[in-house]
């Protein structure tokens, strides 16, 4: 995520209002690619999360 590089952890966790929003959209983004992506091959997504969690 672009928003984030060249920052410290601290700058990262205070975003403007514009950049919440560019956030926002990029994770809108991210869902609908893995959802997709999910669904063409038949993984559900949480089941898989939970697997690389543990």
């Amino acid at each position: 995520m672009e928003i984030f590089r060249w920052r410290l952890e601290e700058e990262s966790t205070q975003l403007s209002k514009d950049k919440r929003t560019k956030l926002a959209e990029e994770i809108g983004d991210v869902v609908i690619y893995l959802a997709n992506l999910s669904d063409k091959f038949d993984i559900e997504p949480l089941t898989a999360a939970k697997k690389n969690s543990s």
